[in-house]
């Protein structure tokens, strides 16, 4: 039985659709490109091609700069009152303003500081130029910032750099510390041959650690040891070195001597501590008075000749005494006198100056016929006869005057 002819009819249809594709197919590729798309293809092309070229210009970094201090921290001492010339004394402190160039950057720059109230910040230089050696090997341009203090505290001063719309800044930590030293008393007064004592307090103010030297110094001319070392007076420290820190000790002993012959007067002392750069001075004064003097005690006599006696004498006193001269007086009143100096053979050339210390015995010569300059005899010359009995009076350097009687 053959198809039906709708079947033979369908069949074509679908023949005839498959050719038509293939047809259109090969129709397309013979077919031209239009011109508009074409055109519109190379733009596209240029454009992306030109985006790779110039993207890295707008990825590169911008020509810049950079500012940092060295050190990064400063300790000042505070003053009273700060002018131009504080900036540049012991008590301020400074740093390093460093400028460098980045990515070729060249040009002027700025520098301002910027100080919070109790310091100051003051620039040696308010521009920095950074020229073309600068930007071609990225190289540094320096000033110095001095800082100074009014109060103690901690503190941040900022250094603005700017050059056009570039800006850039640094911070410099500055602490203001200081030390304080306490002396009590300043005012002393001590007799001679004796000693006397000051405390010195030393205190840390906000966080100040460091080593600390301590001096006295005399300020007044002192009399040369080679002459009558008795006759200075002096001062000595417990300790001249403390570390200062938050567990140290912070008391020093100030000790004042006066010897025993120092002359009777006001003394004063600078007290200085150092540490560093930070340094005090304060002063002491001392008054030295008259030591009291007692009557020397007679331990004993002997007569080695008939010109010559020899005395022992006991000093009760709180001080040294030394015996400047004497007087022998017979029983008609006929009077030898001699001069006693520190230095035998000294001055007038007198004879030996005696001193007997507090607590000890000590001799003395007494002569009826003494021979130096600052000798003699008022009446007749005579000799130690056995059986008389004869004054010796003893004068101290004190003025005081004692006498005794010895008999042969």
């Amino acid at each position: 039985m053959g198809k039906p002819a709708y079947q033979h009819a369908t069949e074509s249809i679908r023949l005839d659709s498959k050719r038509y594709e293939l047809l259109r197919e090969r129709h397309f590729l013979r077919t031209p490109v239009p011109l508009w798309l074409f055109i519109t293809g190379l733009l596209i092309i240029s454009a992306v091609s030109a985006g790779f070229s110039i993207l890295p210009r707008f990825l590169a970094p911008k020509p810049d700069f950079a500012i940092y201090v060295s050190p990064s921290s400063a300790i000042v001492r505070p003053e009273p009152s700060l002018n131009s010339l504080s900036f540049s004394d012991l008590n301020a402190s400074g740093a390093l303003v460093n400028v460098k160039s980045l990515n070729g950057f060249a040009g002027v720059v700025s520098l301002s500081v910027y100080s919070p109230s109790g310091v100051q910040g003051k620039l040696e230089e308010s521009t920095i130029l950074l020229g073309s050696d600068a930007a071609l090997f990225s190289l540094n341009a320096t000033t110095i910032v001095r800082v100074a203090a009014t109060t103690l505290g901690n503190y941040s001063v900022t250094l603005l750099a700017t050059s056009g719309s570039l800006s850039h800044s640094a911070t410099l930590g500055v602490a203001s510390q200081d030390l304080k030293v306490q002396i009590n008393p300043t005012s002393l007064s001590i007799v001679q041959g004796s000693s006397t004592t000051s405390m010195i307090a030393v205190s840390r103010l906000n966080g100040f650690t460091g080593n600390l030297s301590l001096t006295a110094r005399p300020l007044f001319t002192e009399p040369s040891p080679q002459y009558y070392p008795r006759e200075e007076v002096n001062a000595s420290l417990s300790t001249t070195s403390l570390l200062i820190s938050s567990s140290s000790s912070s008391s020093v002993a100030l000790e004042i001597k006066a010897g025993d012959f120092a002359r009777p007067g006001n003394y004063n002392f600078s007290i200085v501590a150092i540490s560093g750069k930070f340094s005090t001075n304060q002063r002491v004064s001392v008054s030295v008075t008259l030591s009291p003097e007692l009557a020397p005690v007679p331990m004993g006599y002997s007569f080695n000749s008939g010109t010559n006696a020899t005395v022992v004498l006991r000093n009760q006193g709180p001080a040294a005494i030394q015996i400047s001269s004497y007087t022998v007086t017979d029983s008609a009143g006929d009077t030898s006198f001699a001069c006693l100096v520190p230095f035998e053979g000294a001055l007038l050339l007198c004879y030996g100056l005696v001193i007997v210390d507090s607590g000890s015995t000590g001799t003395i010569n007494v002569l009826t016929n003494p021979v130096c300059d600052g000798c003699g005899v008022h009446g007749n010359p005579f000799s130690y006869m056995t059986g008389q009995s004869y004054t010796v009076t003893l004068t101290t350097t004190r003025q005081n005057t004692f006498s005794l009687t010895i008999t042969r």
